[in-house]
């Protein structure tokens, strides 16, 4: 019996070698561990570089629940948001090119310091919806037109043209499906565009 508490704890040891690793390798798993990587968490969704910006983020996270709620669909579980103040503090677990970025299969939201707009955390809130209507598998292999084409449009994002010509045809591929009479809530495979 004793020999086995030995293997238990190395094997142990060894899984959180290894877990660590990856986080410290692939930036999106550290939203499973942000108080490890400068965050502070306030409550069990919600977790902040700076402790005074608590309000704020808790206020456009409850808002972007209502308007997805609202106006698209119900959410089953609510996401883990993770907001920066800075951008140093976003490189730590993403991409600085992105303003906020949904971390599939963690459902956590992580935004940037420049990401702290209702529209953006509405964006993020619809891939989280989008991962549980379909489900993670079915989600990835969606195609990218419908994934991103359906939160640029159903967040209501007003910038007109969006900033990268790729993203502003997702979202005019979508309208135009949309328009043709399809439920977003059946996927892409109801009509091609």
């Amino acid at each position: 019996m004793e020999l086995r508490r030995p293997k238990a704890m190395l094997l142990g040891l060894a899984l959180i070698g290894i877990v660590m690793t990856a986080c410290h390798t692939i930036k999106p798993l550290r939203s499973l561990a942000p108080e490890t990587f400068g965050l502070t968490c306030v409550t069990d969704t919600l977790c902040v570089e700076d402790p005074d910006t608590a309000p704020q983020a808790q206020r456009l996270a409850t808002e972007a629940m209502r308007f997805v709620e609202v106006k698209i669909g119900s959410i089953q579980q609510t996401p883990k948001f993770q907001f920066c103040s800075t951008i140093r503090c976003f490189n730590r677990f993403g991409h600085s090119e992105f303003r906020a970025q949904y971390v599939w299969g963690a459902n956590t939201i992580v935004v940037n310091a420049a990401g702290w707009e209702d529209y953006i955390i509405r964006h993020e809130v619809i891939h989280h919806l989008q991962a549980e209507h379909f489900g993670l598998i079915k989600a990835s292999s969606l195609p990218r037109w419908f994934i991103e084409g359906m939160a640029y449009t159903l967040s209501e994002d007003p910038r007109n043209p969006l900033p990268r010509d790729d993203i502003e045809q997702y979202r005019q591929q979508f309208v135009h499906w949309l328009e043709a009479g399809n439920d977003w809530r059946l996927g892409p495979e109801q009509h091609a565009p």
